[in-house]
Order: structure tokens, then sequence, then C-alpha cells
């Protein structure tokens, strides 16, 4: 999924048809738009002009990154703000910016490969989640275990030594 934003509904328009074959595409005209988009679908890629009415490009994507993390941001910008543009990018800001008029086979290759590392990444942390879930399961086992062959004899219940080891954590 992609969201394309700028203030011209022409530009969204060219992206969308550029895009509309290969991704499922989202636009908006605004930033606080594309931030209700953000907060309501999983997306992906999102595309921003820098220079748009009430909020910069440059403030959506570091907003995005904060209530999406995983959202690739690629910057879009017409006009040389090069401080604002390099400064996004140094903080982690954004993945990429594209000049204005853009090169349609330059930005389909940035878009994809965005689109390629955000598809990675939800893999890796779906696996990593996985892994987090059996690592529990099997701590609990080997607990169980320990508990089975040190404890018991003791007279302490399971209950009372996850207790005494954990706190009030379990």
């Amino acid at each position: 999924k992609i969201l394309f934003v700028d203030d011209e509904e022409r530009v969204v328009n060219l992206l969308k048809m550029m895009f509309r074959s290969t991704h499922e595409v989202f636009t908006a005209t605004s930033g606080k738009a594309a931030l209700e988009i953000i907060e309501t679908h999983s997306i992906q890629v999102i595309v921003s002009d820098q220079r748009m009415p009430g909020m910069l490009g440059t403030e959506l994507l570091s907003t995005v990154r904060k209530v999406s993390p995983n959202t690739m941001r690629i910057l879009l910008t017409g006009y040389s703000d090069l401080a604002a543009i390099v400064g996004s990018v140094n903080d982690g800001e954004i993945f990429r910016f594209v000049n204005k008029p853009w090169n349609n086979e330059e930005m389909k290759a940035i878009v994809g490969e965005a689109a390629r590392i955000a598809l990675e990444t939800s893999e890796l942390l779906q696996k990593v989640r996985r892994i987090e879930i059996k690592t529990r399961g099997l701590s609990r086992n080997i607990f169980a275990g320990e508990y089975h062959s040190a404890f018991k004899g003791r007279g302490m219940t399971f209950a009372e030594v996850r207790e005494y080891q954990y706190g009030d954590d379990v």
C-alpha cells in the first residue's frame, strides 16, 4: 500500500495512475488527510510533497515516523530546500528524496525499492515475534522442569516459586 501526498490534485492523480496497476494506492491533498489514512491503513510507503499549506512534507514524514515507524518515507520536492531535506535524511525521517519534475522510471524504481524494503522488514518482524513466542514457551517449560526437580520436594507450589522469582510480573 502506497500513499501519495501533494496539495496539487493533478500530481497525486498522475502518481496514482503510474502505480495503480502494481500497488494499492491511496492519495491525500494535505498532511492532515494523510495522517488520517496512516492511522486507519497499514501503509508501507508514503511519498509526500515538501511544500504544502498547513504542514511541510518533512513535518508530515517526521510525524509518520512516530506513528508508523515501519512505513518507508519519500520526500518529493520541486524546490531547493536543501537544508530541510538534508536534515531529514540525516535524522532518519526519510528514505529518499525525489526532485520535481521526476523521471517516471526513477520514481518507479525508488518506490519499488521502498516497497520491497517495507515488505522484507515486515516479514522479519513477524519472524522475530514468532521466535519471541516460542522462546517464552521454552522458558516456561524449562522453568517448570526446574521447579519439578528443585522445588517440589520443598513444599513450594509452582505459583509460589514463580512469584518468588519474578515478583508481580507473572
